[in-house]
């Protein structure tokens, strides 16, 4: 099974954390970025 690559932006707000964690969990996805903007 070929894993889902997958990036996110805003990672470091609440939506982000959701969706980090939610990919952390799920076996076809793969975190493959994360970005944040400091101070934003």
């Amino acid at each position: 099974m070929t894993q889902l690559k997958i990036a996110v932006a805003g990672a470091d707000g609440r939506m982000g954390r959701m969706l980090v964690e939610a990919i952390a969990q799920a076996p076809d996805m793969v975190l493959a970025g994360a970005l944040s903007v400091p101070g934003s």
